[in-house]
């Protein structure tokens, strides 16, 4: 919590700076002042400037998604998802047939092509209950995407929470995101000979948190890009449901 009071303390001397010196646009003084909300152990950003109309704080659409408790449930279910199939690789249990795990997988390569050569691979190398797991891996992980981009939009439709426009957060995590999701989801090759960094296979299943790694870059970028587009869309108005 630390770090918290100082980045107050820091946003308080900024403010009595800006209150006390101003900016003028347009010959028109203008002044933002910050504050942080502690109410639910949240960081809010409010801007007085061209922000709430109606006096209330606004917070950013990154801040407003990260900030419910039910996004944490989810991203603790997201995070947890790599350990289970260690555990499982660990223990050799296979859950489904190798017939439905092929279909699995041309079913999500159809969004997500760079998997079926590494599934192809871990077929061709390990045992198969590890090329089933490795199918069924992926397709709870893209069924928790799409449970958390649905999270989302509920979570918009019903709230009455002023909400202030994307701000450079939202964009620095999206952009950065569509570029590691654009390699995660076309790229990642599997090498003919091993190298740094490319996917491979081993016995414990480390792979597993890799291919998890890469997939929590689009996880994210959906999340924010949602509540992003949505606040901008108007599909959420200011003090109304």
């Amino acid at each position: 919590m630390g770090w918290k009071w100082k980045l107050h303390d820091t946003l308080r001397s900024a403010a009595r700076l800006v209150r006390h010196h101003g900016r003028r646009y347009g010959g028109r003084l203008t002044t933002q002042r910050f504050s942080i909300e502690d109410g639910r152990g949240g960081l809010t950003l409010a801007d007085n400037g061209r922000g709430a109309r109606d006096g209330r704080q606004r917070i950013s659409p990154g801040v407003f998604i990260l900030d419910d408790p039910g996004i944490h449930i989810i991203a603790f279910v997201w995070g947890a998802t790599p350990i289970v199939f260690i555990i499982i690789r660990f223990l050799d249990i296979q859950f489904v047939a190798q017939e439905l795990s092929d279909e699995i997988v041309a079913i999500i390569s159809a969004v997500w092509p760079s998997m079926k050569p590494q599934y192809e691979f871990i077929k061709q190398f390990r045992p198969s209950s590890d090329a089933t797991n490795y199918s069924l891996f992926y397709l709870l992980m893209l069924i928790q995407i799409l449970v958390a981009a649905a999270y989302v939009v509920k979570k918009f439709k019903d709230t009455s929470v002023p909400i202030c426009r994307p701000g450079r957060g939202e964009f620095i995590v999206v952009s950065s995101g569509l570029v590691a999701s654009c390699y995660v989801l076309f790229g990642d090759p599997v090498p003919a000979t091993p190298r740094p960094f490319y996917f491979r296979v081993d016995s414990i299943g480390f792979y597993y948190i890799r291919q998890w790694m890469g997939a929590t870059a689009i996880w994210m970028t959906v999340v924010f890009a949602l509540a992003s587009l949505l606040r901008l869309l108007g599909h959420y108005k200011l003090g109304r449901r």
